[in-house]
């Protein structure tokens, strides 16, 4: 009888251990699909982060442009308030994207 409880001491502490670290026990399916919402973040962070860039080249062409061009001046003007709504539609994809990670529940995620 001793020898039979130290068999399942023995085997069953290992087991509860794995299962109290989640790192090691993940359902590929969850894994899955939090890689691709993750990769979908990094991409639209990506964009966000070129139309940053669009924006930062605007501002040195219009402060670049020749005062007498005028229409050049006019429509730099106007792509930069585009841009401006992009990024700020961008924002708002990301954080809702970010919010449909924590709600599918990706675990161990840090954004």
């Amino acid at each position: 009888m001793n020898n039979v409880a130290a068999l399942f001491i023995f085997l069953f502490i290992p087991i509860t251990n794995l299962l109290s670290n989640s790192r090691l026990l993940l359902d590929p399916s969850i894994t899955r699909r939090c890689e691709i919402l993750i990769d979908q973040r990094k991409e639209l962070i990506s964009y966000k982060m070129r139309i940053i860039d669009l924006i930062e080249r605007n501002k040195n062409l219009q402060e670049k442009a020749p005062e007498n061009k005028i229409s050049t001046k006019q429509k730099l003007a106007l792509n930069l308030a585009k841009l401006k709504n992009e990024l700020s539609l961008m924002e708002t994809k990301i954080s809702r994207e970010e919010e449909n990670i924590i709600k599918k529940g990706c675990p161990g995620l840090t954004l």
